[in-house]
């Protein structure tokens, strides 16, 4: 009659702890990979939500705007009915906005805010027809490290803000 074992062998406690040290190494590669996904994802929020703010403040400037200046496709000026000027320009995948009063050949900045768009993506600015400003927001595969022009992108969009639209009183006193 056989005893019934006390222990293990030890090819049984090798094995062991090289199936548990697998399972451990796929887990600790998964929960890698999860903190990866997360902050990618964190980041592609907080770019969604700057985007949509500097929507929002482009379109707040250009219904206070009584002329436009177009100076390059990364920087546009409003001029606002206050007699300030809101400077928008694109540096490395962040949007400046300055709030500028001009006084005796002198700028002042009163405020400054910057919009991240993230790594991937740029803005470019146009004027059409002195009627409308016009962002262009151009996402880049992640794999580039500098945002360019050149580069074939993955995502395009534009955000389409009216200039000067105040109701002003028409000849016959009614409101266009």
């Amino acid at each position: 009659m056989k005893h019934p074992r006390r222990g293990s062998m030890l090819i049984e406690q090798v094995a062991l702890m090289g199936v548990s040290s697998t399972i451990f190494l796929i887990a600790l590669g998964l929960l890698h990979q999860t903190m990866k996904y997360k902050r990618t994802a964190q980041i592609r929020t907080e770019s969604v939500l700057s985007t949509s703010r500097l929507a929002q403040q482009m379109r707040t400037d250009g219904l206070r705007c009584s002329n436009a200046r177009f100076n390059s496709s990364e920087q546009v000026e409003l001029q606002l009915n206050d007699l300030s000027t809101a400077r928008y320009r694109c540096d490395n995948g962040v949007v400046i906005r300055e709030k500028i009063i001009r006084a005796a050949d002198a700028e002042k900045i009163l405020a400054s805010e910057t919009y991240s768009l993230g790594t991937n993506c740029n803005a470019i600015f146009e004027v059409k027809e002195g009627r409308f400003v016009i962002i262009h927001f151009i996402e880049t595969p992640y794999s580039s490290s500098i945002v360019s022009k050149s580069l074939s992108p993955t995502g395009q969009w534009s955000v389409v803000a009216p200039l000067g639209f105040s109701l002003s009183t028409g000849t016959d006193g009614e409101t266009p």
